[in-house]
Parts: C-alpha cells; sequence; structure tokens
C-alpha cells in the first residue's frame, strides 16, 4: 500500500510527503516537488538537508507553533486533518512560506503516519493575494482516498449545532454506486435514507450524539450496513472528529468513510463456524466458559442444562478472575477430601503449563450439588489461542460402574479416565479448530 501512495506522490500537483507520527518524525517519503522545493539535488540530499524528519523541513523559529498547531487539529488517532502555514529554509539560505495540508492515518506495516501535501505560499504571501489550493488538495486526497479504499465527507453548522451544510466526496459516492450531485444530493437524507432499517435510529441517535455534545468528549466511530445502488447491502465504517468554537458548539464535522463488509462477512463465517463447534462440545460437556489468558477473566458460553448446577453456570460475576471463581466453586461444591489437590491442579498457572504439554488437561474430583447429592465429575481444560476452555463433565456413571467392577476406587478413576478418552479426544480435536481470537468466539457484537 506505501508503495502504491508513494507511486501516486510523483503526480500530485504539488509537494507530497510522508512521516512517522511519533518522536522521530522520520520522513518516510518525498515527491520530487520536495526535493526541488528546498533547492537540493536528489531524494538523498533533500533527507540530509533536513534531518530526515519533519522537524528539519520546518523553520525553527516556526516549529514549535507549527506542532502545537498541528496537535490541537489533531483530535483522535483514527482520523485527523490538519492545515497550517510555516516557512521553510532551503539549501540556498531563502526563506519560503508552505501551505500545510495534512491526515494522520494508520498503515499495516508502516503505524501512524502523516500524509502532507504542500504547496509554495510565497508569491502570494508576499503580495497579499495568498491563494486557494483547495481545489489541488481535494484531487490529492481523492488519489489517496483511492489507494486505501475510503472516502470522505464534512458538514457545517451554526452555532446551535443545527446543519448548514453537507458535503460528500466524489469518492464517498462511488462507494456507493453513485457519480454525481444530481443522483446523491448534497443533504444528510442522501445517505441516511439508505440505511438498514434495523440500525437508522441507532447511527442516528449517535451521530447528533456527538454533534450535541459540547463538551467534545464523545466520538464518532461507528458500524452500520447501508444499502449500495450496485452492489446491494454492505457493511460499513465511518470515522469522524468534530472542529468546535470556543464555547464547545460544532463549526465542522469531518469524516471518513470505509467499506468493511469483507472482514465483516469473514468474521461472522468465523463466529458461526466456531457456534456449531461449541454446539458439538456441549453434547459432551454440560457447560463451558472461555477464559482470556492475558486477564484470566471469564466468558460464558453455554450450558446444556444437563447435570449441571447452579454455581457452574453462575460462578461469578460478569468478566471475574477464573482463579476466584474457581476457588469459591470448590469451597462450597467439593467435597472436603478433594479440596486441597483440586484446588491445586486448577490454579490459572498449573492450568496454562498443562495446556501448553497435552492437548486436553482432566481434573476429576466428587461434587456436591444444590440438594447435597454427590457425584463424580471432571473438570477439562483446552487451549484456545488467545484463551482457554473450562468445560465440565459429569462421569459418576463411568465411575460408579467401574467401581462395582473392580470394587478399588484408585483403579477405578484410572478406568473412568481410560474411559472418557475417546470424550477427551474428541473435546481435543474441536479446540485444535477452534484456535481463534477472543472476539471470534465471544461473537463479532461490535460490527452487529
Amino acid at each position: 500500500m506505501f508503495l502504491e501512495i508513494a507511486t501516486i506522490g510523483e503526480n500530485m500537483p504539488g509537494g507530497f510527503f510522508v512521516y512517522r507520527a511519533d518522536d522521530s518524525e522520520e520522513i518516510l517519503y518525498a515527491n520530487r516537488y520536495m526535493v526541488d522545493l528546498f533547492d537540493c539535488d536528489d531524494y538523498d540530499d533533500f533527507k540530509a538537508f533536513v534531518g530526515n524528519s519533519f522537524r528539519g523541513i520546518v523553520y525553527p523559529e516556526d516549529y514549535i507553533l507549527t506542532n502545537h498547531s498541528i496537535d490541537i487539529q489533531v483530535k483522535t488517532d483514527k482520523l485527523s486533518y490538519d492545515h497550517v502555514l510555516y516557512r521553510i529554509k532551503t539549501k540556498k539560505g531563502e526563506l519560503r512560506w508552505v501551505n500545510d495540508y495534512g491526515r494522520l492515518v494508520e498503515l499495516p506495516n508502516e503505524g501512524k503516519v502523516f500524509f502532507v501535501f504542500v504547496s509554495d505560499e510565497t508569491e502570494s504571501y508576499k503580495s497579499g493575494n495568498a491563494r486557494s489550493y483547495d481545489h489541488q488538495v481535494v484531487m490529492a486526497m481523492d488519489a489517496i482516498h483511492l489507494a486505501l479504499g475510503s472516502g470522505d465527507w464534512s458538514m457545517s453548522f451554526d452555532k446551535n449545532a443545527e446543519m448548514i451544510s453537507c458535503s460528500w466526496s466524489h469518492r464517498f459516492r462511488e462507494m456507493l454506486g453513485y457519480s454525481s450531485i444530481e443522483d446523491f444530493p448534497e443533504k444528510l437524507e442522501s445517505w441516511s435514507d439508505l440505511l438498514n432499517p434495523e440500525d437508522k435510529e441507532r447511527v442516528l441517535n449517535h451521530y447528533w450524539d456527538v454533534v450535541r455534545d459540547f463538551s467534545g468528549r464523545k466520538t464518532y466511530d461507528i458500524n452500520y450496513r447501508l444499502m449500495t445502488k450496485d452492489r446491494g447491502e454492505r457493511m460499513f465504517r465511518a470515522i469522524g472528529r468534530l472542529v468546535r468554537r470556543d464555547d464547545g458548539s460544532p463549526i465542522s464535522f469531518y469524516g471518513i468513510f470505509l467499506d468493511v463488509d469483507d472482514e465483516y462477512r469473514n468474521r461472522m463465517a468465523e463466529n458461526a463456524q466456531n457456534k456449531a463447534i461449541l454446539e458439538a462440545i456441549s453434547q459432551e460437556y454440560h457447560t463451558m466458559w472461555l477464559i482470556d489468558k492475558k486477564n484470566l477473566k471469564m466468558h460464558f458460553i453455554r450450558s446444556n442444562g444437563l447435570g449441571t448446577i447452579r454455581k457452574e453456570t453462575l460462578m461469578c460475576e460478569a468478566d471475574a478472575n477464573v482463579d476466584k471463581a474457581l476457588a469459591e466453586y470448590i469451597e462450597s461444591h467439593v467435597i472436603p477430601e478433594d479440596r486441597e489437590r483440586v484446588s491445586a491442579a486448577v490454579k490459572s498457572e498449573k492450568v496454562l503449563e498443562m495446556i501448553k504439554q497435552q492437548p486436553i488437561y482432566n481434573v476429576n474430583y466428587q461434587r456436591i450439588d444444590d440438594e447435597g447429592n454427590v457425584s463424580y465429575h471432571q473438570m477439562a481444560f483446552a487451549d484456545a489461542g488467545d484463551g482457554y476452555i473450562l468445560a465440565y463433565h459429569d462421569i459418576d456413571e463411568t465411575m460408579r460402574a467401574e467401581q462395582e467392577k473392580q470394587k478399588i476406587p484408585e483403579d477405578a478413576l484410572r478406568a473412568a479416565e481410560a474411559a472418557n478418552k475417546s470424550k477427551t479426544v474428541f473435546l481435543n480435536n474441536l479446540s485444535h479448530d477452534i484456535r481463534t481470537p477472543m472476539n471470534a468466539i465471544i461473537g463479532f457484537t461490535e460490527l452487529a
């Protein structure tokens, strides 16, 4: 993607450069216009002259104010536009004025970077007839949006947060299958009327909540389904920021529009597959939890209601720590003779160690149910990528049958484990397929 953007940069109607949005401000690319603007011989000469950083591009006396202005305009890490005017000093020692139009983006392999478009405004500034560079910037931004697969939009408001104007970019229209203002007018309804009926109220409420939040704390970042003209209904993501007056009232709303339909459908397919896997597992294991390896929080998956007790499905408050929850479970539902052994065996450190060594880690014990009845039970642990599975299994029938046959509890325990080998293999095979990120298992809720 970065190479594509660099190729586009060579054909820009002015200066174009890219630099890292971190303390280094390292120059990643600059087109020939920038080289010539600084009276340098070539790209390497330009990088050496400016110290390969944005700081070196700006005239030293202007840098602090320029950087401060950019920081103020950049409201979020997800989307930002900025416009600053500053001086540069060429290799020949000449001071020149430049218009800088920037945008903060995040590239897959480069991280957060600034795309910057520059025009030499020296003569216009000196004559007092500073000309507009807006048309060229729009053309350049359109090329960048094409490379990124995105489109931009903007709105303006009065002091009462009432919309004055609405503007959809050419790329925005193209993404929805439209080509002109005539078939996609510059009004909010052109977009809102295409929203999926199930999403419309939520999306519009979020939009106006952000616009009318004079504190400026709320951010605009939302996913929704939209009907396109030529590709049917697709999932999109919209991100925006507001420029506000001193009293907090909105002046302008700038945003970017991204097509995330392919990602959405892939994640939904993964989720459907995982649900099918969990359905199959739950036929053998009556209650299942998913534990996040990083924070050890528990996420309830499901229970088929067969052989389970209340504590196994309502073990803890939402997102509680697994070690604390299992300690409470053992204290109330494991017979005293087994508590010490089981407590040591199911601590998260032990479980994480064991599931690295073997596909399924089983811990057998005698359980006390809600009515005080005692039966043989099993906790099974299996790796699941970013998390691990905790599943409960009733092994009482197998254990008692073996005890009756052999009359030796210790041998019966081993026999029961052997008898459950096929079910362990079953869980092992399914666990292999479920090694996906946590959000794919819990559900693709953010895009739902």
